[in-house]
């Protein structure tokens, strides 16, 4: 890969763009606050085969994740909604708003 003077490679997959997407939901926009998120959703954030999903050896993190965001969502009922976009995929990319119960919500982010 070439890099230009003062630039650094990012992801933008549409996977790791909607977790952003995610955690700005959460209030999470702060580097250190996503990087704690992405640490309960994955075994290692410098695996890059876990980052791609690529690796069946992860632990079972469900219930942490759980337990993280219902301490973020505290001040939630589990019936309110919530609004958020994540990118899909139908023959082409769009940016979709979507509106979850906070229950729903978690799953989704449990999920990813």
């Amino acid at each position: 890969m070439v890099r230009l003077a003062g630039t650094y490679a990012v992801c933008v997959c549409e996977i790791h763009q909607n977790v952003y997407l995610l955690a700005s939901v959460l209030n999470l926009h702060h580097k250190e606050a996503i990087h704690q998120l992405m640490d309960k959703i994955v075994c290692s954030r410098d695996n890059r085969t876990c980052m791609l999903h690529c690796y069946t050896d992860c632990p079972n993190n469900s219930e942490s994740i759980k337990n993280y965001l219902s301490d973020l969502l505290k001040d939630y009922d589990d019936e309110e909604e919530i609004q958020f976009s994540q990118w899909i995929s139908d023959g082409r990319i769009k940016l979709q708003t979507m509106t979850l119960p906070v229950e729903e919500f978690k799953k989704l982010v449990t999920k990813k």
